[in-house]
Protein backbone atom coordinates (compact mmCIF):
# COMPACT_ATOMS: atom_id res chain seq x y z
CA UNK A 1 0.00 0.00 0.00
CA UNK A 2 2.66 2.57 0.92
CA UNK A 3 4.68 0.95 -2.49
CA UNK A 4 1.28 2.17 -4.63
CA UNK A 5 1.22 5.48 -2.54
CA UNK A 6 4.52 6.59 -3.03
CA UNK A 7 4.02 5.36 -7.20
CA UNK A 8 1.03 7.07 -7.54
CA UNK A 9 2.53 11.16 -5.45
CA UNK A 10 5.58 10.62 -8.06
CA UNK A 11 3.09 10.55 -10.76
CA UNK A 12 1.04 13.59 -9.78
CA UNK A 13 3.74 15.02 -9.14
CA UNK A 14 5.02 14.90 -12.51
CA UNK A 15 2.32 15.67 -14.39
CA UNK A 16 1.49 18.61 -11.99
CA UNK A 17 4.96 19.88 -13.11
CA UNK A 18 4.41 19.03 -16.57
CA UNK A 19 0.81 21.04 -16.59
CA UNK A 20 2.78 24.42 -14.62
CA UNK A 21 5.51 24.27 -17.36
CA UNK A 22 2.36 24.11 -20.55
CA UNK A 23 1.02 26.92 -18.11
CA UNK A 24 3.68 29.08 -17.88
CA UNK A 25 4.42 28.58 -22.14
CA UNK A 26 0.94 29.59 -22.32
CA UNK A 27 1.03 32.43 -19.95
CA UNK A 28 3.98 33.69 -21.48
CA UNK A 29 2.48 33.55 -24.95
CA UNK A 30 -0.25 35.41 -24.13
CA UNK A 31 1.76 38.28 -22.93
CA UNK A 32 3.94 38.21 -25.69
CA UNK A 33 0.96 38.78 -28.21
CA UNK A 34 -0.64 41.53 -26.36
CA UNK A 35 2.53 43.12 -26.16
CA UNK A 36 3.07 42.82 -30.21
CA UNK A 37 -0.79 43.85 -30.73
CA UNK A 38 -0.18 47.14 -28.20
CA UNK A 39 2.90 48.29 -29.99
CA UNK A 40 1.59 47.59 -32.86
CA UNK A 41 -1.31 49.32 -32.59
CA UNK A 42 0.49 52.07 -30.77
CA UNK A 43 2.65 52.57 -33.94
CA UNK A 44 -0.01 52.10 -36.69
CA UNK A 45 0.85 54.34 -39.62
CA UNK A 46 4.22 56.16 -38.11
CA UNK A 47 5.61 54.91 -41.23
CA UNK A 48 8.92 57.55 -40.12
CA UNK A 49 9.40 55.87 -37.11
CA UNK A 50 8.81 51.64 -38.39
CA UNK A 51 12.79 51.27 -37.68
CA UNK A 52 12.57 52.10 -34.16
CA UNK A 53 9.56 50.23 -33.89
CA UNK A 54 11.14 47.34 -35.79
CA UNK A 55 13.75 47.46 -33.21
CA UNK A 56 10.96 47.11 -30.16
CA UNK A 57 8.94 44.86 -31.74
CA UNK A 58 11.18 42.27 -33.11
CA UNK A 59 12.37 41.03 -29.96
CA UNK A 60 8.86 40.13 -28.87
CA UNK A 61 8.11 37.95 -32.14
CA UNK A 62 11.69 35.83 -31.65
CA UNK A 63 10.46 35.16 -28.18
CA UNK A 64 6.82 34.32 -29.82
CA UNK A 65 8.26 31.78 -32.88
CA UNK A 66 10.94 30.79 -29.96
CA UNK A 67 8.31 29.29 -27.76
CA UNK A 68 5.76 28.33 -31.35
CA UNK A 69 5.59 24.67 -33.18
CA UNK A 70 6.84 24.92 -36.70
CA UNK A 71 3.76 24.11 -39.25
CA UNK A 72 3.91 24.16 -42.68
CA UNK A 73 1.65 26.74 -44.73
CA UNK A 74 -0.66 24.22 -45.49
CA UNK A 75 -1.42 23.26 -41.73
CA UNK A 76 -1.94 26.96 -40.87
CA UNK A 77 -4.35 27.60 -43.86
CA UNK A 78 -7.56 26.89 -42.14
CA UNK A 79 -6.76 29.42 -39.57
CA UNK A 80 -4.85 32.50 -42.04
CA UNK A 81 -8.07 32.42 -44.31
CA UNK A 82 -10.28 35.64 -43.76
CA UNK A 83 -10.44 38.53 -43.04
CA UNK A 84 -7.73 40.48 -41.21
CA UNK A 85 -7.05 44.23 -40.15
CA UNK A 86 -3.19 45.52 -40.71
CA UNK A 87 -2.04 47.04 -37.00
CA UNK A 88 1.52 47.66 -38.34
CA UNK A 89 4.20 47.04 -40.86
CA UNK A 90 7.77 47.81 -41.82
CA UNK A 91 7.09 48.82 -45.05
CA UNK A 92 5.31 52.06 -46.85
CA UNK A 93 2.14 51.43 -48.50
CA UNK A 94 0.89 53.45 -51.66
CA UNK A 95 0.30 57.18 -51.70
CA UNK A 96 -3.16 58.42 -49.58
CA UNK A 97 -3.03 55.18 -47.73
CA UNK A 98 -4.98 55.80 -44.70
CA UNK A 99 -3.21 53.11 -42.34
CA UNK A 100 -6.14 53.21 -39.88
CA UNK A 101 -8.30 50.87 -42.54
CA UNK A 102 -6.21 48.45 -44.26
CA UNK A 103 -6.98 44.92 -44.17
CA UNK A 104 -6.09 41.54 -46.08
CA UNK A 105 -8.60 38.80 -46.83
CA UNK A 106 -7.18 35.41 -47.85
CA UNK A 107 -9.51 33.57 -49.97
CA UNK A 108 -9.22 29.69 -49.72
CA UNK A 109 -9.29 29.46 -53.52
CA UNK A 110 -5.43 31.01 -54.09
CA UNK A 111 -6.34 34.92 -53.60
CA UNK A 112 -6.22 37.41 -51.71
CA UNK A 113 -7.43 40.75 -51.36
CA UNK A 114 -5.78 43.94 -49.82
CA UNK A 115 -8.23 46.26 -49.25
CA UNK A 116 -7.78 49.83 -47.82
CA UNK A 117 -9.38 53.48 -47.70
CA UNK A 118 -7.19 55.91 -49.87
CA UNK A 119 -7.28 59.27 -49.68
CA UNK A 120 -7.26 62.07 -52.07
CA UNK A 121 -7.54 65.27 -50.95
CA UNK A 122 -11.35 65.19 -49.92
CA UNK A 123 -12.26 62.12 -51.80
CA UNK A 124 -12.44 58.85 -50.35
CA UNK A 125 -11.75 55.57 -52.31
CA UNK A 126 -11.79 52.03 -51.51
CA UNK A 127 -8.33 50.11 -52.85
CA UNK A 128 -9.04 46.66 -54.10
CA UNK A 129 -5.27 45.39 -54.54
CA UNK A 130 -5.53 41.55 -55.69
CA UNK A 131 -2.60 38.98 -55.33
CA UNK A 132 -2.63 35.05 -55.92
CA UNK A 133 -0.61 32.76 -53.53
CA UNK A 134 0.81 29.17 -54.31
CA UNK A 135 1.96 26.68 -51.50
CA UNK A 136 5.83 25.98 -51.61
CA UNK A 137 5.71 24.16 -47.92
CA UNK A 138 7.11 26.79 -45.96
CA UNK A 139 6.43 29.80 -47.56
CA UNK A 140 3.62 31.11 -49.98
CA UNK A 141 4.58 32.49 -53.76
CA UNK A 142 2.79 35.52 -54.32
CA UNK A 143 2.01 37.37 -57.43
CA UNK A 144 0.23 40.88 -57.82
CA UNK A 145 -2.74 40.20 -60.65
CA UNK A 146 -4.65 43.52 -60.23
CA UNK A 147 -5.78 47.05 -58.80
CA UNK A 148 -8.70 48.97 -58.54
CA UNK A 149 -10.57 51.47 -56.43
CA UNK A 150 -14.14 52.56 -55.71
CA UNK A 151 -15.54 55.96 -55.19
CA UNK A 152 -16.48 56.01 -51.36
CA UNK A 153 -14.90 54.07 -48.55
CA UNK A 154 -17.35 51.23 -47.03
CA UNK A 155 -18.63 51.95 -43.75
CA UNK A 156 -17.92 50.13 -40.09
CA UNK A 157 -19.31 46.56 -40.09
CA UNK A 158 -19.15 45.94 -43.44
CA UNK A 159 -18.15 41.97 -43.91
CA UNK A 160 -14.86 41.87 -45.22
CA UNK A 161 -15.40 38.45 -46.88
CA UNK A 162 -18.21 39.40 -48.53
CA UNK A 163 -17.38 42.32 -50.16
CA UNK A 164 -14.22 40.59 -51.17
CA UNK A 165 -16.30 37.68 -52.46
CA UNK A 166 -18.33 40.04 -54.34
CA UNK A 167 -15.68 42.02 -56.16
CA UNK A 168 -14.26 38.86 -57.15
CA UNK A 169 -17.44 37.82 -59.14
CA UNK A 170 -17.74 41.34 -60.33
CA UNK A 171 -20.72 42.60 -58.73
CA UNK A 172 -18.48 45.75 -58.06
CA UNK A 173 -18.03 48.70 -60.03
CA UNK A 174 -14.49 49.76 -60.18
CA UNK A 175 -11.77 51.31 -61.91
CA UNK A 176 -8.54 49.71 -62.61
CA UNK A 177 -5.68 51.97 -61.90
CA UNK A 178 -1.36 51.42 -61.80
CA UNK A 179 -0.07 49.51 -59.40
CA UNK A 180 2.15 46.80 -58.78
CA UNK A 181 0.60 43.98 -61.25
CA UNK A 182 2.82 41.07 -62.12
CA UNK A 183 5.07 41.92 -59.64
CA UNK A 184 6.19 38.13 -57.38
CA UNK A 185 7.40 37.48 -54.58
CA UNK A 186 7.07 35.33 -51.26
CA UNK A 187 5.39 35.39 -48.00
CA UNK A 188 5.49 33.32 -44.85
CA UNK A 189 2.78 33.54 -42.55
CA UNK A 190 5.85 33.01 -39.46
CA UNK A 191 2.67 33.11 -36.72
CA UNK A 192 -1.67 32.92 -36.85
CA UNK A 193 -3.66 32.10 -34.31
CA UNK A 194 -7.28 33.13 -33.84
CA UNK A 195 -6.49 36.85 -32.96
CA UNK A 196 -3.06 37.25 -34.18
CA UNK A 197 -0.91 36.90 -37.17
CA UNK A 198 2.57 37.87 -38.17
CA UNK A 199 3.39 37.81 -42.04
CA UNK A 200 6.95 38.51 -43.35
CA UNK A 201 7.49 38.71 -46.89
CA UNK A 202 9.63 40.41 -49.96
CA UNK A 203 9.37 40.94 -53.60
CA UNK A 204 11.64 39.13 -55.83
CA UNK A 205 15.21 41.08 -55.59
CA UNK A 206 14.26 42.48 -52.66
CA UNK A 207 17.33 41.94 -49.85
CA UNK A 208 15.43 43.34 -46.67
CA UNK A 209 11.96 41.60 -45.38
CA UNK A 210 8.65 43.22 -44.59
CA UNK A 211 6.80 42.48 -41.62
CA UNK A 212 3.42 42.58 -41.26
CA UNK A 213 1.08 42.12 -37.71
CA UNK A 214 -2.11 41.38 -38.21
CA UNK A 215 -5.31 41.02 -36.00
CA UNK A 216 -8.36 39.23 -36.92
CA UNK A 217 -11.37 41.08 -37.85
CA UNK A 218 -14.54 40.18 -39.46
CA UNK A 219 -15.85 43.36 -40.63
CA UNK A 220 -14.47 47.20 -41.47
CA UNK A 221 -14.04 49.32 -38.24
CA UNK A 222 -14.73 52.16 -36.94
Amino acid sequence: MKLAFTLIALVTLGTSTHLGAEESENNLREELIEQIIDIAKANTGKVDQAEETEEEIQPLIDALLDITPERSEAEKSSQVAGAWRNLWSNTAFGPGTNYDQVYQIVSTEGYYYNVSETKLGRLSFTSFLRGEYVDEGTQLGIRFTSNAIRYGFYPAGTALVTLTTDFEKGDIPSINVPGPIGVTGDLANVYVDDKLRIVVGAQDGQEDRDIFILERTETILP
